[in-house]
């Protein structure tokens, strides 16, 4: 179940059953776990919901809040009898992200529950577990596409970059997306600018600026292309792949500037509560050889007053410039040639 998914029918279901002014669906289960998904009509709010069956022992002034969300008891005279409700709602859309990690979290804490008069209880505990988390870290750094796309460097610097240097402190250092340089990867050997894309059906690599594929052709510039499923229960995790990383370079003197250039790109380890509910299942990968006809700007196609450039390729009609991985890898085992 993909929890955003559910929202958006929400949203478009104009005929959804209404409760005290909030659109409200089941969340499908084996059984009847009382967890609803709903919208606030009135201002368009996201909830997580639950029907308790006698009344939490819980008070309201101990229900817990936090920049991201706010938590309440409320009670329905209909259905009838009257039954109480804990509302779980987004505070402000900034963190909508972060929001759905936490009701995703909830969702499977209470179903795991087998004894029905306990799960008010351990969704509120969960909730606090939350709270806790945003006190201590703050609401989470990077949004989901930026997420996707750390990890998409860094399942490049783990699968094609470190073994295949002759020492890893030349990837290491050849790192320096992070650090704000106009490509992702700079060695002597190559560079390397990575896109990725989690989408089935965009087929396309997004360039943010017009000089992000500008090269001399020396050393020569790549474009990696990497194609992910996003995932829940299978797949690697951000963190997963930070660790694994870490690993490789235990007790090597690089591993510091690894570490530098996480915080760089404002990965938090405290964070890993938020990104380890979503995972990444590779599908498949492209390197693209910016050469003569690539279709990119190049200095001399910028014009005077040309500004904010943005455009897109599309994969597709970039097969004329495919290499094969074994080829960047023999040109990462090169040194440069001189200028």
């Amino acid at each position: 179940m993909n929890l955003s998914d559910v929202y958006t029918e929400i949203r478009k279901n104009s005929t959804a059953k209404t409760l005290g002014g909030i659109r409200i669906v089941p969340l499908p289960a084996e059984q009847d776990t009382g967890l609803f998904v709903g919208i606030r009509s009135t201002s368009d709010a996201t909830l997580l919901l639950f029907r308790c069956s006698s009344p939490p022992k819980t008070r309201s002034a101990k229900l817990p809040s936090c920049q991201a969300f706010k938590t309440r008891f409320v009670t329905y005279d209909e259905p009838s009898p009257a039954t109480t409700w804990i509302e779980l709602e987004q505070t402000k859309t900034m963190y909508s992200d972060q929001f759905m990690q936490v009701a995703d979290s909830i969702i499977k804490q209470v179903e795991a529950c087998a004894i029905p008069a306990n799960r008010p209880a351990r969704f509120i505990e969960c909730v606090k577990g939350w709270r806790d988390a945003f006190k201590r870290t703050g609401a989470g750094n990077l949004s989901r596409e930026e997420q996707a796309g750390l990890y998409a460097e860094l399942w490049l610097l783990g699968t094609v970059l470190l073994p295949h240097v002759s020492d890893p402190g030349v990837a290491i250092s050849g790192w320096t997306g992070p650090s704000g340089t106009p490509k992702d990867f700079q060695l002597d050997s190559c560079t390397v600018e990575m896109k990725t894309t989690t989408s089935s059906k965009e087929q396309k690599i997004t360039i943010s600026n017009a000089t992000q594929l500008h090269t001399t052709g020396n050393p020569p510039l790549y474009v990696c292309f990497l194609q992910l499923e996003e995932a829940q229960g299978r797949g690697e995790t951000l963190s997963a792949r930070i660790a694994l990383i870490r690993e490789t370079l235990k007790g090597h003197y690089h591993l510091g500037i690894f570490n530098q250039q996480l915080h760089k790109a404002r990965y938090r380890d405290p964070h890993s509560i938020y990104y380890d509910v979503r995972a990444y299942v590779y599908v498949s990968h492209s390197f693209f050889a910016v050469v003569d006809g690539f279709p990119c700007f190049q200095r001399n196609d910028l014009k005077e007053g040309m500004c904010d450039i943005k455009y897109s390729l599309q994969v597709g009609a970039l097969a004329n410039f495919r290499i094969s991985q074994d080829d960047v890898i023999k040109r990462l085992k090169q040194p440069s040639s001189p200028e």
